[in-house]
């Protein structure tokens, strides 16, 4: 005789039709939980006493303790250099990218109190130079030590960080080694960031090789300063000729491996000279096809989501990087729906979830949910992240509702609530929210219990008579079932009626059987058949 035996639950996958489902996937799964293959209630939000502002709309956790806030969508990343005294973070804002550090961040009002625009500008006039002869003149003038010198000079932050070189100083014709030189600086408005000294280059050979060697640093106050200095006793060559700060139209920030930072505008891809971030050399920008609307990285690979075809850049260094575009034509619809999911990076397209394959990006939801479905969803709205090895994802206008997909299984999971923000806290694997009330933060799923229901798929039959229910649960008084026949509940047991024991359900005949649980117990098994002795097997 024909029974209905479920002992395993898993969420849905709308693009098949209900009776072709596997016996464990639902038709409707909403604020359920799987976790070991029982059906499990989710969990609420846990409210902690961080508080929010309905304007903020981006949260980041500063060194495990403090909460950066801002009013926009921002990109955010810490500093890739080891043990960094500074402890900076750098982000994106409607001015172009900006830093912070341990010493600026805390303050008054939402995090960080304090930053500045990353970047160092360029000195945009020149330094002049007087040489000032010997005092007593040699006796003797050899031709064969006399030197043409220039000079040139930097602005330097206090975090070190070194803007290009300014013009080319006027000529200097030195006649005697032992010449000094006085230098005066050209006055200086306020400069952006935090620059507090220039420092000077002078024209020079070192091993053979001609370049600019470092004279000494002068604090922007000074400017005057003589150079008196024997050639053995200049510093390093210069190294910052091309380092211009980034374009300000900035809006898009990821790190890369070997300390690069990237981020994008228009269809430009950038890349900073590594573990410099504040510098972003001209040669090192490539292009897209088409406008950039999301970028990620895994491994020593860029994904860039863009309005047309993917692309992705890859290379070791920032002066090696190349881009490719790839074949797939699926375009990205939602900046904050790219996430990196255990070194598989996922976003939305206009026909369902995609994934950077390694080679190609490749549509992963395809089986699971159809265009008209997926469009139904509102993709543009998705902003998503990382929890517990899958992709959580919030939509809708008011982005209120929930999923997640899970990559492994490739099943979907709704849940009747969402946030418009949230971070990953990798360190504890939390996900952190708005909280129901709005004011405060709340941990995702770590609350009490909510509500759920899940509905199984459709058991096709030659109108069999089914009379026997039994569900096996950890506490059944906490569970309620509807036993659905050709589309209509034929009987609800409500929460609390259930016994841990098979009963007996109204006589009926149909050719299309379900069966819908609710409430909030651990259920193991559902077992619908057409006698006791069948329960028992």
């Amino acid at each position: 005789m024909p029974v209905i035996n479920l002992m395993a639950f898993a969420g849905e996958r709308p693009k098949q039709a209900p009776r072709s489902l596997p016996n464990e996937y639902a038709t409707k799964s909403l604020d359920c939980d799987y976790p070991i293959g029982n059906l499990e209630p989710y969990k609420k939000p846990d409210p902690v006493s961080e508080g929010l502002t309905a304007q903020n709309k981006t949260v980041f956790k500063y060194k495990d303790k403090w909460w950066f806030k801002w009013g926009t969508d921002v990109d955010a990343v810490l500093s890739p250099i080891a043990n960094d005294p500074h402890q900076r973070v750098y982000f994106t804002s409607k001015d172009g990218l900006r830093v912070t550090n341990s010493s600026i961040f805390n303050g008054k009002g939402d995090l960080p109190a304090a930053s500045f625009l990353l970047g160092v500008p360029s000195p945009k006039h020149a330094l002049n130079g007087v040489v000032v002869p010997p005092t007593p003149l040699p006796k003797k003038d050899e031709a064969e030590d006399d030197e043409t010198r220039f000079y040139v000079f930097t602005y330097v932050t206090a975090q070190g960080e070194e803007s290009a070189q300014s013009p080319l100083s006027n000529q200097l014709e030195i006649k005697y080694p032992s010449s000094a030189v006085n230098i005066t600086f050209p006055p200086q408005a306020k400069l952006q960031g935090n620059v507090v000294y220039r420092r000077l280059y002078r024209s020079g050979t070192g091993g053979g090789v001609g370049g600019f060697f470092k004279v000494d640093d002068y604090p922007l106050a000074t400017l005057k300063v003589t150079d008196n200095k024997d050639e053995s006793e200049l510093g390093e060559t210069l190294q910052s000729q091309s380092y211009e700060p980034p374009n300000k139209a900035m809006s898009f920030l990821t790190l890369m491996p070997n300390g690069i930072l990237a981020g994008g505008y228009e269809n430009n891809v950038c890349f900073s000279e590594p573990y410099l971030l504040h510098a972003f050399p001209p040669e090192y920008q490539l292009t897209t096809e088409h406008e950039i609307v999301a970028m990620e990285s895994v491994s020593n690979l860029l994904l860039v989501g863009t309005k047309g075809y993917p692309w992705i850049f890859q290379g070791t260094s920032s002066d090696a990087m190349s881009g490719r575009k790839l074949e797939s034509m699926q375009a990205c619809v939602s900046k904050r729906s790219m996430r990196n999911i255990d070194n598989l990076i996922i976003y939305a397209s206009p026909h369902g979830l995609c994934a950077f394959t390694g080679q190609d990006v490749k549509l992963i939801t395809s089986d699971v949910i159809n265009s008209s479905q997926w469009e139904a969803m509102n993709p543009k709205t998705i902003e998503a992240y990382y929890y517990d090895g899958k992709y959580l994802a919030f939509y809708g206008d008011k982005l209120d509702k929930s999923f997640t997909y899970d990559p492994g299984t490739g099943a979907l999971n709704f849940y009747s609530f969402g946030t418009d923000l949230g971070y990953t806290d990798l360190v504890t694997g939390n996900f952190y929210m708005r909280s129901e009330n709005g004011k405060t933060m709340a941990k995702w799923n770590k609350g009490a219990v909510k509500d759920y229901v899940w509905r199984s798929k459709e058991y096709y039959g030659l109108f069999p008579t089914f009379n026997t229910l039994y569900v096996r649960a950890k506490d059944i008084s906490l569970v309620g079932i509807k036993v659905i026949v050709d589309g209509r509940v034929i009987h609800t047991y409500t929460v609390g009626s259930l016994k841990d024991k098979p009963v007996r359900i109204p006589p009926k005949r149909g050719n299309t059987w379900q069966f819908e649980v609710f409430g909030t117990g651990i259920v193991e098994q559902v077992c619908i058949a057409t006698s006791m002795a069948e329960v028992y097997g």
